[in-house]
């Protein structure tokens, strides 16, 4: 199965993220909005990123 850079990176954003909820905060909610807020920063600058670097080439 290959994956694409995006579904990778999507990949890769999750499994951080639900790692880094499960390993710093405790209690239910507080894990899932932790988990949530990373997993969307993650995505959110790494498509900011790529905007940047697509809009330096032209």
């Amino acid at each position: 199965m290959m994956l694409t850079h995006f579904e990778a990176m999507l990949l890769f954003a999750l499994v951080t993220s639900v790692a880094l909820g499960v390993l710093s905060r405790r209690g239910t909610a507080a894990r899932l909005w932790y988990t949530a807020g990373v997993f969307l920063a993650f995505v959110g600058i790494a498509i900011a990123v790529a905007w940047l670097m697509y809009l330096a080439v032209e």
